[in-house]
């Protein structure tokens, strides 16, 4: 049987949950971010990590976010964010391409995109992010990059996307953690948001 990449990713992370002793807790699904398979009002709140910044219409799917959340709830983002205002042309097509699409936003304009949706933005932090080199590199991150090295000789359908990212991080631009971090969004939907 050939399995897609989705459908690996949720066998792997059914098999986590089951080694961790936790799968009659969560129930592991792929979905559109663009139309969620639930119910409106469903979740007392929801978190989203690294997803906004890959879609095409953000708007869309924070309205998406809001729509299953119940009024009064809380959505929590996790976006790569920039953290100096105006970052080189080459930063931003850099990430376009290496990095999946991805479209980050400043602290203020990923503010103003949670106004916009009707969410309001109870806090937010925001972090510069580290990239340890060689010489300090830590356990988890040499354990991550092992893995990867790892699936590119074990899964064939994954090679072409890990061949990618390491010819992106080959090819990355030395000023990319001078512009680049993430953003932690806490936001809440309105006690009188019911119909979204």
């Amino acid at each position: 049987m050939a399995w897609t990449k989705n459908e690996r990713m949720v066998k792997k992370a059914n098999e986590r949950a089951k080694g961790n002793k936790i799968e009659h807790l969560v129930n592991i699904i792929t979905a559109d971010a663009h139309k969620l398979p639930f119910p409106r009002n469903k979740f007392d709140s929801l978190i989203s990590e690294s997803v906004i910044a890959f879609t095409g219409d953000k708007i869309k799917v924070l309205k998406e976010y809001m729509h299953v959340t119940k009024p009064g709830g809380y959505v929590g983002l996790n976006e790569i964010t920039w953290i100096k205002e105006n970052p080189p042309k080459s930063l931003v097509r850099y990430l376009i391409y290496n990095a999946g699409g991805a479209t980050p936003k400043s602290p203020n304009g990923w503010k103003k995109l949670l106004e916009d949706s009707g969410l309001k933005t109870i806090t937010s932090e925001i972090h510069p992010l580290d990239y340890p080199s060689h010489e300090n590199e830590s356990e988890d991150s040499s354990k991550a990059r092992h893995k990867l090295i790892a699936l590119y000789f074990k899964e064939p359908s994954y090679r072409r996307d890990i061949l990618k990212t390491i010819i992106g991080t080959w090819q990355m631009p030395d000023n990319l953690f001078e512009y680049m971090g993430y953003g932690i969004y806490c936001c809440q939907k309105g006690d009188n948001m019911r119909g979204h």
